[in-house]
């Protein structure tokens, strides 16, 4: 089990916080994978599950026993929201998209090196440009104006759900396939059970697959099922497009 050095945080001389850098983090939280947090208690068996989401918020749970999430009374700013809630999600704030992916641009060492670690079995072949005007799910309905993730959620419960995903799929034009040569879309998530939890999506340009990588570039990789063993999970479906977008009617996707 892996021990984390539990830092003081510094304050400069004019008393301000100081700029937190990877080496004053206890834990640096990976995307897409949720992180089982224990607590340091010797009479119960508890903690929180976080993950750091494809959209840049967060999901936290309190686990008890097991690691799923327990229901728990939540407070914001003091305030009792839920007396059993079991998830909570912090969204990702607009005003500090601007500092994500600091120091990482396309073709530096760490960017790549990224790339490299999180995902092995995917070749680095630049489709497009690093940027965070959009993310997977954007680009996999040809939407490259904004983050789309929320607007998944049709029923407003905080969670996106496989089914949710079929559904908002279909509103945008597009229907499940098993044929590989029909698909436009890939999807990707984790199985545990019954439960699936979507993680990420691919779209075929050209005869050629192409995975936005969060807020980073996007990558050309020959074969949809690439993914097996990351944080984006197993291939769960395709998609083939059945009609013309009615909500984000979008021009054609081209690459450099």
């Amino acid at each position: 089990m892996t021990q984390y050095n539990i830092h003081s945080f510094k304050k400069n001389q004019s008393n301000e916080l100081k700029k937190v850098t990877a080496k004053d983090a206890d834990l640096i939280l990976p995307r897409g994978h949720q992180m089982i947090l224990k607590a340091e208690d010797e009479n119960y068996n508890r903690g929180m599950l976080v993950e750091l989401l494809e959209n840049g918020g967060y999901e936290m749970a309190y686990w008890y026993e097991v690691a799923k999430p327990y229901p728990v009374e939540v407070l914001v700013d003091g305030k009792s929201i839920k007396k059993d809630a079991r998830k909570v999600t912090m969204k990702f704030h607009p005003e500090l998209e601007e500092d994500s992916f600091a120091g990482a641009s396309l073709g530096t060492p760490d960017f790549l090196s990224l790339y490299k670690r999180g995902f092995p079995e995917v070749p680095i072949e630049i489709a497009g440009r690093r940027t965070k005007a959009y993310n997977c799910i954007a680009r996999s309905i040809g939407v490259t104006d904004r983050w789309v993730w929320d607007e998944v959620d049709l029923n407003e419960n905080g969670e996106a759900s496989f089914s949710e995903f079929i559904r908002f799929y279909d509103m945008h034009g597009y229907r499940p396939t098993s044929n590989e040569n029909d698909a436009i879309v890939a999807l990707y998530g984790v199985r545990n059970g019954l439960f699936i939890t979507v993680k990420h999506a691919a779209r075929k340009v050209n005869g050629q697959w192409e995975s936005k990588m969060g807020q980073g570039d996007t990558l050309r990789h020959h074969e949809a099922d690439i993914f097996g063993g990351t944080s984006y999970g197993d291939l769960l479906l395709y998609f083939e497009q059945y009609m013309e977008d009615p909500i984000d009617p979008r021009k054609r996707i081209t690459t450099f």
